[in-house]
């Protein structure tokens, strides 16, 4: 956990020097003999801090931002939400949905255990395929915060619909030892581009459960 504790170090470093000036742990005088006395840390609230800062990675890596978002409720029957012509989102009883406002683009973000369920919309780009473009967006949240994220995914099949093109993707998002294993279905209508994506929080290395993941996605999200 190289990477965690270098980070978890920065904010330790920082409550320390806030609280030698606020409780004058600090002999500022004129003495040049005079010592720092730095006080000595609980290993115990060390041990909580640095829990509650891995809890907040999942989010940063997919929103871009270490503070949890602000939760709306919690479904208590299941519920349908319209997207666009033939395409709806279908999320069970349980979930809990959050404000979407946590970033520009997307319009719905539920979270159930370790699952996470969103979508994003974005402008239909003339210059970028919608798999550039979803690779651009993803990526630059999961780096926003955590720099060295690492995103990767590869194309499992394409199929068209109607007036609806869509790419399903299987991707990961991995920090320290925190990988988030996912699929995406990428959605394209005339004007606007959809990237729908259901994911779990997994320890690195969990095998990754293409079979489960898409089940559920395709249970949540419905094109028809």
């Amino acid at each position: 956990m190289k990477n965690s504790k270098s980070a978890f170090g920065i904010i330790i470093t920082v409550i320390l020097a806030i609280g030698q000036i606020t409780f004058g742990i600090i002999d500022f005088s004129n003495n040049s003999s005079s010592t720092f006395d730095y006080p000595k840390v609980d290993p115990e609230i060390n041990r909580n801090l640095e829990d509650q800062f891995m809890k907040m990675i999942p989010m940063a890596l997919l929103t871009g931002k270490m503070v949890p978002g602000k939760e709306l409720l919690q479904l208590q029957k299941d519920s349908v939400f319209p997207v666009t012509e033939y395409v709806n989102v279908h999320l069970y009883k349980k979930f809990h949905l959050y404000d979407s406002a946590i970033t520009s683009t997307t319009e719905l973000f539920g979270k159930f255990s370790k699952y996470y369920f969103f979508y994003d919309r974005v402008e239909k780009s003339a210059s970028e395929s919608i798999v550039d473009q979803w690779e651009v967006l993803r990526s630059k949240c999961s780096r926003r915060q955590i720099a060295t994220s690492i995103f990767l995914h590869k194309k499992l099949k394409e199929y068209s619909f109607k007036n609806v093109t869509i790419e399903e993707h299987k991707f990961t998002i991995s920090w320290d030892t925190i990988e988030m294993q996912g699929i995406a279905a990428l959605v394209e209508t005339e004007n606007d581009r959809f990237f729908f994506h259901f994911i779990s929080k997994e320890k690195k290395g969990h095998k990754f459960d293409t079979s489960f993941l898409r089940k559920y996605l395709n249970l949540y999200l419905k094109i028809e």
